[in-house]
């Protein structure tokens, strides 16, 4: 289904068509325009209104903090945070998730440089967003107090 939205043109894509071109378009040097599904980047990444614009590594490396769209060995498709950088082996997390899970960084298809909120467009690199994601690690040995007050709230 295509639908223009922004004079952008949005494009909905299985994975087996999506992934080659992303790469191609990242390895080409132009960032990739990704729509964000799924719950597991929250707070920080809202399902169904956020976009984020994938770089490729060598525009913008792979380190802590860092939120990254990588394969897994299955072919899912997954943003997560970088939490542990050891090597080539990244320890990553959704903000929403309690677990991780650990990849080779040959798995990453792209690095989040920016994401789209309502319209704007906050930068990876603004100190308010790097401050954010400090503190939001800090806070995973507690997450699951602070997510289940926050769903009391919700109700």
């Amino acid at each position: 289904m295509n639908k223009v939205q922004d004079n952008i043109t949005l494009v909905a894509l299985p994975k087996e068509k999506l992934v080659p071109l992303i790469k191609a378009t990242i390895n080409g040097g132009s960032p990739f325009i990704l729509n964000v599904t799924g719950q597991s980047m929250r707070p920080t990444l809202k399902f169904k209104g956020d976009k984020v614009e994938l770089v490729s590594t060598e525009t913008r490396p792979v380190r802590k903090y860092e939120i990254v769209f990588f394969e897994r060995e299955n072919g899912d498709c997954v943003l997560h945070r970088v939490i542990k950088k050891k090597g080539d082996e990244l320890t990553l997390n959704g903000d929403a998730q309690l677990w991780t899970e650990k990849v080779d960084a040959s798995q990453v298809l792209g690095v989040v440089n920016r994401f789209n909120r309502n319209g704007k467009w906050i930068s990876c690199d603004s100190f308010v967003y790097r401050f954010y994601s400090r503190i939001w690690l800090l806070t995973k040995p507690v997450r699951r107090v602070l997510l289940k007050v926050k769903s009391l709230f919700s109700k």
